[in-house]
Order: structure tokens, then sequence, then C-alpha cells
């Protein structure tokens, strides 16, 4: 099956599965030298909406962003982390408080590091781990405290 998105963009659909992103946040850090960019993709098991067929329009039914940003700017606000691997892997167990999120891809970017360059950063994926097979090598999931 094959789905339209985001003007002319093509992309095979995953059964039961959406795709939420939290795009282009950049949280203030205190005494930072420089700006970082967030990307969050989440991916949302939408087999027991889709069991039921479209239903209602509830809030309920879908994953608020809210906790996941607050939170990422609270983990900005106070980190003394020194990588930004740490900082990935504590955004990625924010991600996994709501049990509908089965997997996650973060990124961070350092903006503006150099006149002709855009940006150096880092990407990791997740998955919640009994979602995880033993072959698995894509990254550790951290419990958010």
């Amino acid at each position: 099956m094959t789905v339209l998105l985001a003007g002319t963009e093509l992309r095979t659909a995953v059964p039961a599965k959406r795709r939420m992103r939290i795009r282009d946040f950049e949280p203030e850090i205190p005494g930072a030298s420089g700006r970082l960019r967030i990307n969050i993709e989440l991916v949302v098991d939408d087999r027991p909406l889709m069991a039921h067929g479209v239903g209602e329009d509830d809030l309920a039914r879908v994953v608020d962003y809210e906790p996941i940003v607050v939170g990422t700017r609270r983990l900005f606000s106070t980190a003394n982390a020194a990588t930004i691997e740490i900082l990935i892997e504590a955004i990625a167990g924010l991600c996994f408080v709501d049990r509908r999120v089965g997997a996650c891809v973060v990124t961070i970017e350092h903006l503006s590091t150099a006149d002709d360059l855009g940006s150096v950063g880092f990407e990791a994926s997740y998955r919640r781990p009994e979602n995880r097979r033993a072959t698995d090598a894509e990254g550790v999931f951290l419990t958010a405290k």
C-alpha cells in the first residue's frame, strides 16, 4: 500500500502503525555557546484503534507529545551530561512512557558550528525492550527518572 505524505513524498505504509514527529525543537540551554536542534520520531502502535475502525475524535486515543517536550526542556535546563549520546538516551526514555510507542528515533544537531557547516549531530534508534530481538543492536533503553 502506498500513501502520499508531505506533498510529493511517497512512502510505503506500515499496517497499524503511525509515525508522530516533534521537529526542529531548539530548547534553551543555560550558559551554552551554541544552539542545538532536536528531532524526535515515534512509531505508535495503532492496532487497538484500528480494531474498532475510525472511532471518536478523542484526545485519549493519541500519544500526548507534551510530556516529551516538557521533559526534554527539563533535561536541557539541568543537563550536565558530557555527551549528546547520553542526552539522546534520556530523551528516548521519555518517549517510552506511553505504552503505545514501540520505537523512536532521536536526533540532536549542533547548529552553526562553522561557517561552512550547517550542523553536526548524532542520531539513535530505539525499540521498546519487549519488542527487541537478541540480534538487535540499535541502542539501549534507559528509564527516564
